[in-house]
């Protein structure tokens, strides 16, 4: 029983990877179609970038754990975040949950509160994302009209406000969430924080969105001249983009739906070039994938400096 269980993890681990490169290879060879070039030394810093983003996310989760009075040390969470965290290139938009879940259970947290944070986490970081591009949306972003119109951004003001009062009391939640718990016959969540607790989460997920809008421009940077007046703009494409992807049931990861709603957004940024959008959106994927397999890779390194 313990070498099937073996081998099915890395039977697993092959699938993710196989899913994962193919993604890679199809998003490079639209890259080289293009006939981009690419300044390496942005490139690096937009790499650098997320890769601290990730970082970030993986602390956030901790400080949602924390919040469940169920604290572990970091090096425990990035190893139970980044192991789970290629679950999602796989069909279905359940498996980095469930291996999220799995680890951290490995690690001692009880299955219920491991299954609840996670869930709570990816809330609380679609949440901050999309209040985010709805404030930009209220406050004008460059080109933006072409898509919603001068009016039709202000009917963005009570989506923001029922964002805000979601964040504010995630208990609001709690009965679809233990619905779902029922329906896979798993623990039922208790979803109780304190105001100020709860703003602090929205605040640190929020501050991750800054930081990969930090990658984002600086991979705009690599590809053209794109001025820092841009970095807010591309920020809030960046949250609605992967907002969007997150919800698109069918899309792994949200490939192509990601890619697509970003460039349909870098589109209306005037001084973009054409052929840009679809390259920034397409190479800032590659960017974050490469940042994924890096860390997924020291999660191996994490372990053995855990076992000295």
């Amino acid at each position: 029983m313990k070498a099937l269980k073996t081998f099915l993890k890395y039977l697993l681990v092959g699938v993710i990877f196989y899913f994962l490169f193919r993604s890679l290879f199809t998003n490079w060879s639209e890259i080289h179609r293009l006939h981009i070039r690419l300044n390496w030394f942005f490139a690096l810093g937009s790499l650098l970038a997320v890769m601290a983003a990730w970082a970030m996310s993986a602390w956030c989760w901790g400080r949602v754990l924390n919040a469940f009075n169920c604290p572990i040390s970091y090096s425990n969470v990035f190893i139970i975040y980044f192991k789970s965290n290629l679950g999602k290139y796989l069909p279905g938009k359940i498996w980095q949950i469930v291996g999220s879940t799995y680890y951290a259970t490995t690690r001692g947290v009880p299955e219920g509160i491991a299954l609840s944070t996670s869930l709570i986490g990816q809330a609380y970081s679609v949440l901050s994302g999309l209040s985010l591009f709805a404030v930009t949306m209220i406050a004008g972003l460059p080109g933006q009209e072409a898509i919603i119109g001068p009016y039709l951004k202000w009917s963005v003001v009570p989506v923001l406000l029922l964002l805000l009062i979601v964040a504010v009391k995630p208990d609001l939640g709690q009965p679809l969430m233990n619905r779902i718990m029922k329906t896979f016959k798993r623990p039922q969540a208790d979803i109780h924080l304190p105001i100020r607790r709860a703003l602090e989460l929205f605040a640190i997920y929020l501050i991750c969105w800054f930081i990969f809008g930090l990658g984002l421009w600086l991979f705009a940077k690599a590809l053209t001249d794109t001025p820092i007046s841009l970095y807010i703009g591309l920020t809030a494409a960046n949250a609605i983009a992967v907002a969007v992807g997150f919800v698109a049931l069918f899309a792994p990861g949200g490939l192509g739906v990601r890619e697509g709603v970003m460039a349909l957004f870098l589109s209306t940024i005037p001084g973009f070039p054409v052929p840009l959008p679809s390259a920034v959106a397409i190479g800032y994927r590659i960017i974050i994938t490469i940042a994924e397999v890096i860390a997924f890779g020291l999660t191996w390194v994490v372990q053995w400096m855990q076992k000295k």
